[in-house]
């Protein structure tokens, strides 16, 4: 048996025949099936198997083509909502907050004339504050902001086994610079547990490895505030609470975070640390929304899939070439000599591309390319532009500003053809940023100094054409390895916030989780459906008398409609969605429809208990008998025979319950509380 890294067996796997291996298991295999790694593993005849946590759904369909898994399904699968099932995994409860800035931004002229003036007087031009709630931490901070989501946090988080300080909590943080103001931020505030009680834990903080061993086996610190260091592989059990303070635009990443609250209480060793020493689940506090952002986010990444840059440069160089084809020309002639560049690059002696070769052999050829077809094109794309991927030794920086100079030029064209304005603000801004970071003083870059003023003004962009954006970029990509690093420092407001919106997200049987709009939204077209075409409720909307057997009997509908597994409408659900926690489901209908004339719950049962008293012509001391039996199944919910010999109602003397009544009286009024359970 071997273990290796896939960077380590790059280096030697063809040192090894392809049948040297009987078995090779990849693990993240999510990752390892991309780019050069692929050929590594291709080489091996051997039986592959892959193992990644990601949700199936997330997984590009690559990976499953790779490892023979037909229409897209996983050889085997162990889902997450059947781990929490089993026990081997913890659950998560889900509650979202955000402060008005965050959710409203922070616009100069929306603030009041106090606020403006606050600005001022720092030297701060309210006209100049127009920033989106997505630039805090990364534009603009404010303190005050900070201050609202600790508070919100230290109100909401679970605590230990004392219920005085927070369980063991990781917080996510956007930058270095954020987790360390939220360290201040915290220590401000509470500054009996400054130094003591939250720490950032990341990879620039000095001592990291040690703070994150105390925070792992001590009881201090209880708090994380980490960037990307404790987002995957860091196992700490009683981790109760995960605090989002930033927004994640991966959706495998962000179960990956999840991923480190989950584990079980059996894996706990430190109990006092817990809630009431036990871990039933854990909390996380979302700040941006994430579980709401869940279904688009995935929807893009299943669109978008892993493509990596060169591939992307060959796809929209392609493009190119198919808007110019009827309109041959000096534009035409370089981008052919641009995709035959690429093509000159794609390594021969791959594994891969060796077996592709055969398929592909005429595209190194000139003929090929003297007069090109949709049919050619159509190769290229399908069959050349994915072994771009085992290209080595590319350099980023060149290729990503390459990239997006290509699809400026794309837009351009695109526009020229259908005669429309193409809409290049957020592509021509951030090109124009790079170019602007390239240092002029550095004899590489000093030569084009001209051009760099003329692309940072703006000038080069009025009426830029094909030919030219090619010359500017065959000058300045291969100068972006020489690029400063874009500094972003975000600047303080010192402005007051609050949190706007609070809500629960709603936790549905099989670990699935709902935002409460979409929840109340399904819970109230049920319960309008039922309204009209239950005769109970349309009795009661008409102001008719219903018996109590008609309201026990609904009640049954309700319990079946929207206690399913679809709604799960129990009383944790009840109260996150709507705000109430009644007694029944007939109860809560009389609130969400607003029929004051509907008997509550305690009302059926003393009516069903009213009438089966008078049914048997009972006397005193078998009516008091009764109440008795009423309120304690009010107060329990159920009662069974075996109830009725014990206390209260041994105070009606020994076995007072067959003294008072007749074996098929008590199995009676077994019958009429069974109807009343529900």
């Amino acid at each position: 048996m071997l273990v290796s890294t896939l960077q380590t067996l790059e280096l030697c796997y063809d040192k090894f025949s392809p049948g040297y291996f009987d078995l090779v298991v990849s693990d993240e295999c999510h990752r390892s099936i991309y780019n050069k790694f692929s050929d590594v593993l291709a080489y091996f005849d051997a039986v592959q198997i892959g193992l990644t946590a990601t949700p199936a759904n997330f997984i590009d369909r690559d990976t499953f083509r790779f490892f023979d898994c037909t229409n897209n399904v996983p050889t085997f699968l162990y889902t997450y909502e059947q781990a929490v099932k089993d026990g081997y995994l913890a659950d998560f409860n889900v509650y979202s907050a955000q402060t008005k800035f965050q959710r409203k931004g922070i616009k100069g002229i929306d603030l009041s004339e106090e606020e403006q003036n606050q600005l001022r007087e720092r030297g701060i031009d309210p006209e100049n504050i127009n920033f989106e709630g997505t630039d805090l931490e990364r534009k603009v901070t404010n303190t005050d902001t900070l201050y609202r989501q600790w508070e919100e946090f230290m109100d909401m988080c679970y605590k230990d086994a004392s219920g005085q300080l927070p369980a063991k909590t990781i917080v996510f943080a956007v930058t270095h610079d954020h987790a360390m103001r939220l360290e201040k931020a915290f220590s401000d505030m509470y500054p009996e547990h400054r130094g003591l009680l939250a720490r950032v834990i990341d990879s620039k903080t000095e001592r990291a490895k040690d703070l994150l061993r105390q925070f792992k086996k001590e009881n201090f610190p209880r708090i994380a505030i980490s960037v990307d260091m404790l987002d995957t592989g860091v196992d700490v059990p009683e981790v109760m609470n995960l605090a989002f303070m930033k927004p994640v635009g991966s959706q495998i990443k962000f179960w990956q975070m999840i991923g480190r609250g989950t584990r079980s209480f059996e894996a706990c060793k430190n109990l006092q640390w817990l809630p009431n020493q036990t871990k039933d689940n854990f909390l996380i506090i979302d700040y941006w929304e994430n579980f709401e952002h869940y279904n688009m986010m995935k929807k893009e990444e299943q669109q978008s899939g892993q493509v990596p840059v060169l591939v992307t440069i060959f796809n929209t160089r392609l493009s190119k070439l198919e808007l110019l084809l009827n309109a041959k020309g000096e534009d035409y002639t370089q981008v052919v000599a641009d995709l035959r560049a690429d093509v000159a690059r794609i390594p021969l002696e791959s594994f891969t591309v060796k077996k592709e070769l055969k398929n592909i052999r005429d595209v190194f050829e000139d003929e090929f390319w003297s007069f090109i077809t949709p049919q050619k094109t159509e190769l290229l794309r399908l069959k050349v532009a994915p072994l771009l991927r085992f290209v080595a030794g590319v350099n980023l920086a060149e290729a990503f500003f390459t990239s997006k100079m290509e699809r400026f030029s794309l837009q351009l064209l695109q526009a020229k053809a259908n005669n429309t304005t193409p809409d290049v603000t957020a592509l021509l801004q951030s090109i124009t940023e790079d170019v602007a970071l390239l240092p002029t003083n550095l004899p590489q870059v000093a030569p084009h100094k001209a051009l760099i003023e003329k692309i940072t003004s703006g000038e080069f962009w009025q009426k830029a054409t094909h030919s030219q954006l090619t010359t500017a970029r065959q000058a300045l990509a291969p100068l972006m390895k020489y690029k400063r690093e874009r500094k972003t420092e975000p600047f303080e407001l010192g402005l007051d916030d609050v949190i706007e919106a609070r809500k629960w997200v709603i936790v549905k049987k099989g670990s699935y989780k709902l935002m409460v709009e979409e929840y109340k939204k399904r819970v109230e077209e049920k319960v309008e459906q039922l309204a009209q075409q239950h005769p109970t409720i349309v009795k009661l909307k008409e102001g008719k008398q219903v018996s109590w057997e008609e309201l026990a009997h609904l009640e049954e509908t309700l319990e079946t409609e929207l206690c399913n597994e679809e709604l799960n409408l129990d009383e944790d659900n009840m109260l996150k969605a709507f705000g109430v926690r009644v007694g029944s489901l007939v109860d809560f209908l009389k609130h969400l429809l607003q029929l004051e004339h509907l008997p509550t719950y305690e009302e059926i049962v003393r009516r069903a208990f009213d009438a089966f008293i008078l049914e048997h012509n009972y006397n005193a001391d078998q009516t008091k008998f009764l109440r008795t039996v009423q309120n304690v199944f009010l107060e329990k919910r159920k009662i069974e025979p075996a109830d009725l010999y014990e206390a209260p109602f041994n105070n009606f003397g020994l076995n007072a319950v067959e003294r008072l009544f007749s074996e098929e009286d008590i199995k009676q009024l077994m019958d009429l509380t069974k109807k009343l359970v529900a």
